[in-house]
């Protein structure tokens, strides 16, 4: 209702409605689909395995190695945050997204968890031993633009949408400066049936392809190594001629 030309005054609907609303039937349906949703929770909880499945191959790689530092790289926040909370009992896990960095006993500055983890990296003097990071779960943010050349090991928690940011996801670790002789990559497998419906293996494939394609002007050899690799021995190589004779410095590229 308006009242002159400035002031209004909203009606009561009571007032004006013509028709009233049956609640019984509204309340039936929101009633049956709480209980789906109930349902489809509770399927879930019994039948969900993939992050103890990616969790059980983690504890694995700690154990194998357990002196040497690993990442495991994931798309989604919500993955990396579950896999903590699935590593709980493990001292030493951490977590890098986007907004921050966590430990088990809570937030730390991304620039700590660098630190704790790459020292060597970064320039830092190794942690104490109860603050050093041994497996650092990460978004791909970490993907890009920071060095975590000490780290041996690389896992691929899910594949990425291109091949150019899993060549990335290795060419934090597999860089100039590695104490390791050898970088090991491991790639946890999607479940048979997702694989089938993405393609996504075939995607990557394909996406390599294209690249080396349309790139070109490598050698061949060249070209089944990745950028890291390449730079690696491009630096050997300019090393050794620049000193001939010092051979204690040599690195396998």
């Amino acid at each position: 209702w308006v009242v002159g030309d400035d002031d209004g005054q909203l009606a009561f609907p009571e007032l004006l409605a013509q028709q009233t609303v049956e609640s019984g039937p509204l309340l039936e349906v929101l009633q049956r689909h709480l209980d789906a949703l109930g349902d489809l929770a509770r399927h879930h909880a019994r039948h969900a395995q993939a992050d103890h499945v990616r969790a059980d191959a983690l504890r694995a790689l700690l154990d194998q190695h357990p002196d040497t530092p690993i990442v495991a790289f994931s798309q989604f926040t919500r993955t990396v945050a579950a896999l903590q909370r699935a590593l709980a009992d493990i001292a030493g896990v951490a977590v890098i997204t986007s907004r921050s960095g966590r430990i088990a006993s809570g937030p730390l500055p991304r620039t700590d968890v660098h630190a704790h983890f790459a020292p060597l990296a970064h320039g830092r003097p190794p942690p104490p031993p109860h603050q050093r990071i041994r497996l650092l779960l990460a978004t791909d943010l970490v993907a890009e633009g920071v060095n975590l050349q000490d780290a041996g090991d690389v896992v691929h928690l899910d594949l990425p949408w291109t091949h150019a940011l899993r060549t990335q996801r290795v060419g934090r670790c597999a860089r100039l400066g590695s104490p390791h002789h050898c970088v090991h990559v491991h790639r946890l497998a999607p479940a048979h049936f997702a694989e089938t419906a993405l393609r996504l293996e075939a995607r990557l494939a394909h996406k390599q392809a294209l690249t080396r394609a349309l790139v070109g002007g490598a050698r061949r050899a060249d070209r089944a190594r990745s950028a890291a690799e390449r730079a690696t021995a491009w630096h050997e190589q300019l090393r050794r001629w620049r000193h001939p004779a010092d051979d204690s410095l040599t690195m396998q590229p």
